[in-house]
């Protein structure tokens, strides 16, 4: 990915919300997926597993957007930063035995990938 690529992932047209920033965008399709997916795992893991998945998830755009919020490129990196750390988290609590035990396990599938997207969208824009 090119430098003015990454800087496009992070840069809103005419300095608009954070709603416009494709890696915003990205996240939060992955939080609309992880939603879906989290309704096939079993009732007994309502307070375990899916709230903290879906906290860890959500924080992931919810970071993005404060930190555009925040006014300063560094502020706004670091912030990144954050989100990429709740999208490891989230990746964990995927892989982890007791999502594996569930029977939801294959349609997680499709929400790794939106993770893997929004991980590397937001390892982009970390590095510019």
């Amino acid at each position: 990915m090119s430098q003015e690529d990454k800087r496009r992932l992070v840069k809103s047209p005419n300095n608009g919300s954070w709603q416009d920033l494709a890696v915003w965008q990205k996240a939060h399709s992955a939080v609309v997926e992880d939603y879906r997916v989290s309704k096939g795992f079993p009732s007994d893991e309502r307070f375990r597993l899916i709230d903290q998945l879906c906290r860890a998830a959500a924080s992931v755009p919810t970071n993005i957007a404060e930190g555009k919020g925040r006014g300063s490129p560094a502020e706004f990196r670091q912030f990144l930063l954050i989100a990429r750390g709740s999208t490891e988290e989230t990746r964990y609590l995927l892989r982890s035995p007791m999502t594996s035990a569930s029977s939801a396990r294959p349609s997680t599938l499709s929400w790794k990938a939106a993770t893997r997207r929004s991980r590397k969208c937001s390892t982009d824009c970390c590095a510019t």
